[in-house]
């Protein structure tokens, strides 16, 4: 008998889940052909569930849209607004100006030194 036919006697007799096909068992197989499959699988696994938390993802997304940013976008309106108007109050400066001056107040100083 030839290797190829004992290999079929031996897989006859073993349960399918545990062949890799009608030759080989999984105890017959080599490591990285282990490996290989299960990397294989595992990719196919992480590729799906990304897929289905980009759909959720994307799903959520435009529920926000739809129904919260009529709420929201009057409200970065009226911020945008009052920036604005606090800027024409005091074109000039900046927040770092502001911070610089108050720095450098004689009566800060001692307290800085």
């Amino acid at each position: 008998m030839s290797p190829n036919q004992l290999n079929q006697m031996k897989a006859q007799n073993i349960p399918a889940t545990d062949q890799i096909n009608k030759n080989k068992t999984i105890y017959d197989v080599s490591g990285f052909e282990v490996f290989w499959r299960n990397f294989i699988a595992g990719m196919g696994r992480a590729i799906g569930n990304l897929f289905i938390y980009l759909l959720i993802f994307i799903g959520i997304a435009s529920l926000i849209n739809r129904f919260l940013m009529p709420y929201i976008l009057p409200l970065f309106d009226t911020l945008q607004t009052s920036v604005e108007s606090l800027n024409q109050l005091n074109p000039g400066s900046s927040q770092n100006q502001v911070v610089n001056d108050v720095l450098n107040r004689p009566d800060l100083q001692n307290i800085l030194k």
